[in-house]
Protein backbone atom coordinates (compact mmCIF):
# COMPACT_ATOMS: atom_id res chain seq x y z
CA UNK A 1 0.00 0.00 0.00
CA UNK A 2 1.11 3.59 -0.52
CA UNK A 3 2.19 5.38 2.67
CA UNK A 4 -1.03 7.42 2.82
CA UNK A 5 -3.21 4.29 2.80
CA UNK A 6 -1.01 2.66 5.43
CA UNK A 7 -1.50 5.63 7.73
CA UNK A 8 -5.27 5.54 7.17
CA UNK A 9 -5.28 1.83 8.07
CA UNK A 10 -3.37 2.51 11.30
CA UNK A 11 -5.78 5.34 12.16
CA UNK A 12 -8.71 2.96 11.57
CA UNK A 13 -7.14 0.39 13.92
CA UNK A 14 -6.69 3.05 16.60
CA UNK A 15 -10.28 4.26 16.24
CA UNK A 16 -11.76 0.74 16.30
CA UNK A 17 -9.38 -0.61 18.96
CA UNK A 18 -8.45 -3.25 16.37
CA UNK A 19 -5.41 -5.41 15.72
CA UNK A 20 -3.80 -5.71 12.27
CA UNK A 21 -2.10 -8.98 11.30
CA UNK A 22 0.71 -8.27 8.83
CA UNK A 23 1.83 -11.38 6.96
CA UNK A 24 5.21 -10.53 5.42
CA UNK A 25 5.92 -13.78 3.58
CA UNK A 26 7.98 -12.56 0.64
CA UNK A 27 9.94 -9.39 1.46
CA UNK A 28 13.33 -11.16 1.33
CA UNK A 29 12.89 -11.69 -2.41
CA UNK A 30 11.99 -8.21 -3.58
CA UNK A 31 13.99 -7.88 -6.81
CA UNK A 32 13.50 -4.27 -7.90
CA UNK A 33 13.05 -0.93 -6.20
CA UNK A 34 13.39 -0.16 -2.52
CA UNK A 35 12.22 -2.77 0.01
CA UNK A 36 8.69 -2.09 1.25
CA UNK A 37 8.77 -0.95 4.86
CA UNK A 38 6.64 -3.15 7.11
CA UNK A 39 3.49 -1.59 8.48
CA UNK A 40 4.72 -2.55 11.95
CA UNK A 41 7.56 -0.04 11.61
CA UNK A 42 4.97 2.76 11.35
CA UNK A 43 2.90 1.49 14.26
CA UNK A 44 3.25 3.65 17.36
CA UNK A 45 0.24 2.23 19.22
CA UNK A 46 0.98 -1.50 19.39
CA UNK A 47 -1.71 -2.41 16.84
CA UNK A 48 0.26 -4.54 14.37
CA UNK A 49 1.21 -8.20 14.73
CA UNK A 50 4.11 -8.86 12.36
CA UNK A 51 4.36 -12.44 11.08
CA UNK A 52 6.82 -14.21 8.83
CA UNK A 53 7.91 -17.68 7.79
CA UNK A 54 11.03 -19.51 6.70
CA UNK A 55 9.03 -21.72 4.33
CA UNK A 56 9.92 -19.57 1.31
CA UNK A 57 13.52 -18.71 2.21
CA UNK A 58 14.49 -22.24 3.31
CA UNK A 59 11.91 -25.01 2.92
CA UNK A 60 8.26 -25.64 3.87
CA UNK A 61 9.07 -28.88 5.72
CA UNK A 62 11.12 -26.89 8.24
CA UNK A 63 7.78 -25.63 9.63
CA UNK A 64 9.29 -22.60 11.33
CA UNK A 65 7.82 -19.13 11.43
CA UNK A 66 7.69 -16.20 13.80
CA UNK A 67 5.36 -13.53 15.09
CA UNK A 68 6.34 -10.25 16.72
CA UNK A 69 3.55 -9.06 19.01
CA UNK A 70 3.11 -5.78 20.90
CA UNK A 71 3.86 -5.90 24.62
CA UNK A 72 0.20 -5.27 25.44
CA UNK A 73 -0.92 -8.64 24.04
CA UNK A 74 2.26 -10.68 24.55
CA UNK A 75 1.04 -12.50 27.71
CA UNK A 76 -2.15 -13.58 25.92
CA UNK A 77 -0.19 -14.94 22.97
CA UNK A 78 2.21 -16.85 25.20
CA UNK A 79 -0.73 -18.38 27.09
CA UNK A 80 -2.46 -19.34 23.83
CA UNK A 81 0.72 -20.94 22.48
CA UNK A 82 1.18 -22.98 25.65
CA UNK A 83 -2.45 -24.08 25.50
CA UNK A 84 -2.08 -25.31 21.89
CA UNK A 85 0.75 -27.78 22.51
CA UNK A 86 4.05 -28.26 24.27
CA UNK A 87 6.02 -29.40 21.25
CA UNK A 88 9.00 -27.32 20.25
CA UNK A 89 11.36 -27.76 17.32
CA UNK A 90 14.27 -26.84 19.57
CA UNK A 91 17.06 -28.31 17.45
CA UNK A 92 15.79 -26.63 14.26
CA UNK A 93 15.32 -23.30 16.04
CA UNK A 94 18.82 -23.43 17.51
CA UNK A 95 20.36 -24.26 14.13
CA UNK A 96 18.44 -21.46 12.43
CA UNK A 97 19.39 -18.94 15.12
CA UNK A 98 23.07 -19.87 14.70
CA UNK A 99 22.75 -19.50 10.92
CA UNK A 100 21.25 -16.03 11.31
CA UNK A 101 23.86 -14.91 13.87
CA UNK A 102 26.76 -16.18 11.72
CA UNK A 103 25.46 -14.50 8.56
CA UNK A 104 24.93 -17.80 6.72
CA UNK A 105 21.20 -17.18 6.35
CA UNK A 106 21.72 -13.74 4.81
CA UNK A 107 24.27 -15.12 2.34
CA UNK A 108 21.83 -17.88 1.40
CA UNK A 109 19.05 -15.34 0.78
CA UNK A 110 21.35 -13.27 -1.44
CA UNK A 111 22.19 -16.35 -3.54
CA UNK A 112 18.52 -17.31 -3.92
CA UNK A 113 17.62 -13.72 -4.78
CA UNK A 114 20.17 -13.82 -7.61
CA UNK A 115 18.65 -17.03 -8.99
CA UNK A 116 15.16 -15.57 -8.71
CA UNK A 117 16.20 -12.40 -10.51
CA UNK A 118 17.41 -14.54 -13.43
CA UNK A 119 14.07 -16.37 -13.47
CA UNK A 120 12.19 -13.07 -13.48
CA UNK A 121 14.19 -11.78 -16.44
CA UNK A 122 13.53 -15.00 -18.34
CA UNK A 123 9.82 -14.70 -17.56
CA UNK A 124 9.60 -11.10 -18.78
CA UNK A 125 11.52 -11.87 -21.96
CA UNK A 126 9.37 -14.94 -22.70
CA UNK A 127 6.16 -13.01 -22.02
CA UNK A 128 7.16 -10.25 -24.43
CA UNK A 129 8.07 -12.83 -27.09
CA UNK A 130 5.17 -15.29 -26.82
CA UNK A 131 2.30 -13.24 -25.39
CA UNK A 132 3.10 -9.68 -26.45
CA UNK A 133 0.24 -7.22 -26.19
CA UNK A 134 -2.28 -9.86 -25.12
CA UNK A 135 -1.31 -9.23 -21.49
CA UNK A 136 0.45 -6.84 -19.11
CA UNK A 137 2.73 -8.07 -16.31
CA UNK A 138 2.16 -6.77 -12.77
CA UNK A 139 4.23 -7.44 -9.66
CA UNK A 140 7.53 -8.27 -11.34
CA UNK A 141 9.45 -6.63 -8.49
CA UNK A 142 8.74 -9.77 -6.46
CA UNK A 143 10.00 -13.19 -7.43
CA UNK A 144 7.61 -15.89 -6.26
CA UNK A 145 4.75 -14.98 -8.57
CA UNK A 146 3.49 -12.38 -11.05
CA UNK A 147 0.06 -11.32 -12.24
CA UNK A 148 -0.84 -11.20 -15.92
CA UNK A 149 -3.61 -8.73 -16.77
CA UNK A 150 -5.33 -10.10 -19.86
CA UNK A 151 -6.09 -7.27 -22.25
CA UNK A 152 -9.59 -7.08 -23.72
CA UNK A 153 -11.01 -10.00 -21.75
CA UNK A 154 -13.80 -10.28 -19.23
CA UNK A 155 -12.94 -11.84 -15.82
CA UNK A 156 -15.57 -14.49 -16.56
CA UNK A 157 -13.52 -15.70 -19.55
CA UNK A 158 -10.42 -16.54 -17.52
CA UNK A 159 -11.67 -19.98 -16.50
CA UNK A 160 -11.51 -21.08 -20.14
CA UNK A 161 -7.91 -19.83 -20.40
CA UNK A 162 -6.96 -21.82 -17.29
CA UNK A 163 -8.56 -24.95 -18.78
CA UNK A 164 -6.83 -24.43 -22.14
CA UNK A 165 -3.50 -24.06 -20.35
CA UNK A 166 -4.14 -27.17 -18.23
CA UNK A 167 -4.77 -29.14 -21.43
CA UNK A 168 -1.24 -28.12 -22.42
CA UNK A 169 0.10 -29.22 -18.99
CA UNK A 170 0.63 -25.66 -17.79
CA UNK A 171 -0.63 -24.85 -14.28
CA UNK A 172 -1.88 -21.29 -13.79
CA UNK A 173 -4.47 -19.71 -11.48
CA UNK A 174 -7.46 -17.50 -12.11
CA UNK A 175 -6.82 -14.24 -10.27
CA UNK A 176 -10.51 -14.10 -9.31
CA UNK A 177 -10.02 -16.98 -6.87
CA UNK A 178 -7.93 -14.61 -4.73
CA UNK A 179 -10.61 -11.91 -4.54
CA UNK A 180 -13.66 -11.41 -2.38
CA UNK A 181 -16.02 -10.32 -5.13
CA UNK A 182 -15.17 -9.57 -8.74
CA UNK A 183 -11.64 -8.40 -9.65
CA UNK A 184 -11.33 -5.19 -11.61
CA UNK A 185 -9.62 -6.96 -14.53
CA UNK A 186 -9.23 -10.41 -16.02
CA UNK A 187 -5.99 -11.83 -14.70
CA UNK A 188 -3.82 -14.88 -14.15
CA UNK A 189 -1.48 -15.69 -11.29
CA UNK A 190 1.78 -17.36 -12.34
CA UNK A 191 4.24 -18.93 -9.91
CA UNK A 192 7.90 -19.15 -10.92
CA UNK A 193 9.82 -20.09 -7.76
CA UNK A 194 10.31 -23.79 -8.54
CA UNK A 195 10.98 -23.52 -12.30
CA UNK A 196 14.22 -23.15 -14.19
CA UNK A 197 14.67 -20.82 -17.14
CA UNK A 198 13.89 -23.38 -19.84
CA UNK A 199 10.71 -24.49 -18.03
CA UNK A 200 9.58 -20.86 -17.76
CA UNK A 201 10.24 -20.29 -21.46
CA UNK A 202 8.27 -23.37 -22.49
CA UNK A 203 5.44 -22.66 -20.07
CA UNK A 204 4.98 -19.11 -21.35
CA UNK A 205 5.09 -20.34 -24.94
CA UNK A 206 2.31 -22.80 -24.20
CA UNK A 207 0.34 -20.16 -22.28
CA UNK A 208 0.52 -17.92 -25.35
CA UNK A 209 -0.94 -20.76 -27.38
CA UNK A 210 -3.74 -21.20 -24.80
CA UNK A 211 -4.55 -17.48 -24.93
CA UNK A 212 -4.78 -17.51 -28.70
CA UNK A 213 -7.07 -20.55 -28.50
Amino acid sequence: MPLARRMVLLQWARKKNAIIMEDDYNSEFRLAGRPIEPLSNLDADGRVLYMGTFSKTLMPSLRLGFIIVPKSVRPAFIAARLAMDHGRALLEQEALATSIEDGDFERHVRRVRRFQRERRERLLEATARHIGDMAVVHGASGSLHVVLELNGRDPCDVRAVVENAAARVVGIYDLATHFHGRPRFAGLLLGTASLDGDEIEEGIRLLGSALRA
